[in-house]
């Protein structure tokens, strides 16, 4: 999945069955940003990224299907400096 976002917008991703989510940076997990929030309960992650974001941000999100398999769902989101 791939969205794109204007510096200071904010996001927001529903996500069936989602668990948890991480930021993948240089093919490593890490913990969600600053400004970001998971809510597996209503499966939906947020973002409002603060001033000084821009560029490309990839995460992983993990989920399980109705049957209990576990998916991975990965976003890219591009935020366009200077735009509002």
């Amino acid at each position: 999945i791939t969205v794109e976002i204007n510096e200071l917008g904010r996001l927001e991703l529903h996500i069936v069955g989602v668990s948890s989510g991480f930021s993948r940076i240089n093919g490593r997990l890490r913990p969600l940003p600053a400004g970001s929030r998971l809510d597996p309960a209503a499966g939906i992650f947020y973002w409002q990224p603060g001033a000084g974001y821009y560029g490309s941000y990839a995460f992983e999100f993990i989920s399980r299907d109705k049957k209990g398999a576990l998916a991975r769902t990965l976003v890219t989101v591009h935020i366009l400096a200077g735009r509002k």
